[in-house]
Parts: structure tokens; C-alpha cells; sequence
């Protein structure tokens, strides 16, 4: 008998519409179709750095959370009821003190997870697909739910980050623009 496998779906909309903070010289706002853009994007949502994200946000780098997931093979359902553990049980892991994971364990976690992770586009729209398949019904819909709200998070970070950068730029330009100002008033003044 095979285990079933579940999936859970969830969209995410990915349009270009950026903000335009500050139009510097040289520098134009392209609004035009990028076919490259939403690749980009389905490329974002597959991407190790997010997946280690999502690991971490759903704390699958606990002993044992992530192997739950995967359904056990007829052998090792046998060795856990001989050992005396419940089927699905990981061994005990030493390792890192609770609360905090090593780099290996989010990595490998993260790429355990990426197997269950389906990133698709939907035909004749800007929405993304991310499915997510996995033995536990709950655990499908949390992950793929995890998935697109980290995306959206990180999309919101990056924004701020540039939005950041553009007003530390605008306050590095008024004060050189003040004390240029202030030059030329104290040049005048002595003229």
C-alpha cells in the first residue's frame, strides 16, 4: 500500500511595478512587457535562500520535524517498531542548542524541502503557482502558504532596501547642496 501524497496550492501575483523613488540622470522607468521578469521571479520563489527561509520560519530544523514528512519505507517502519519508536521518529540529534540551527542543518533542510516545493506560471495572467506535496494535508498547505509569504516578505524588504538607499542618497545630496549654497552665499556676501 502506497502512502498518499498531498498537494496545496497557493498564488502569488508577480507584476512589475515598481516604485520610482527618484528619477536619476540616465536612468529610465521601463514599464514595458520583460519576458525575463516573471522567470526571474518563478526563479526567486525556487531559490535555495528562500527555501532556507521557510525552513527556518516553520522550524523544520528541529530533530525530526522535517522527517516526519516523508513517508517511511516499509524496512525502517519495521526497525522503528523493533527499536521500540514510533514510526517516523528520528534518531536524537545533537547539535545546536534549541532555538538556533547550523548553516548544514537549515542547507539540508532546506533542500529536503525544496523536493516537496512546484513553482508553476498560470497561463495568460502575471499569478504564479507554488505547490507543495507532502504525506501530511496540513503540512502541504502550511508550506506552500509559508512559501508565498516569504516571497511577498522578501519582495516588501528588497523594496525597502532601495527605497533606503534612495533617501540616504537624498539626504547625502541636500547637505552637499546646503553647504554649496552656504558657500556661495558667503562669497556673495564678501563680493
Amino acid at each position: 500500500m502506497t502512502t498518499p501524497l498531498y498537494r496545496s496550492t497557493a498564488s502569488v501575483q508577480v507584476e512589475k511595478n515598481s516604485l520610482q523613488v527618484v528619477q536619476v540622470g540616465g536612468v529610465m522607468n521601463t514599464e514595458a512587457y520583460d519576458p525575463g521578469f516573471r522567470q526571474t521571479q518563478m526563479e526567486l520563489l525556487r531559490s535555495r535562500a528562500l527555501a532556507e527561509r521557510v525552513v527556518q520560519q516553520l522550524g523544520l530544523t528541529n530533530a525530526g520535524e522535517l522527517e516526519k514528512l516523508a513517508p517511511s519505507p516499509p524496512l525502517q517502519r519495521v526497525l522503528s517498531m523493533i527499536r521500540g519508536r514510533p514510526e517516523g521518529s528520528a534518531e536524537p540529534v545533537e547539535g545546536p542548542t534549541p532555538g538556533t540551527a547550523s548553516k548544514e542543518r537549515i542547507a539540508s533542510a532546506a533542500a529536503v524541502f525544496r523536493g516537496g516545493l512546484s513553482i508553476q506560471p498560470i497561463a495568460d495572467s502575471d499569478l504564479v503557482g507554488i505547490s507543495y506535496d507532502s504525506v501530511d494535508p496540513l503540512f502541504s498547505q502550511r508550506a506552500a502558504n509559508a512559501v508565498a509569504e516569504s516571497f511577498v516578505s522578501q519582495n516588501l524588504e528588497r523594496r525597502f532596501g532601495s527605497t533606503a538607499y534612495a533617501k540616504s542618497y537624498l539626504e547625502d545630496r541636500l547637505q552637499e547642496l546646503k553647504l554649496k549654497l552656504e558657500d556661495s552665499e558667503k562669497k556673495l556676501v564678501a563680493f
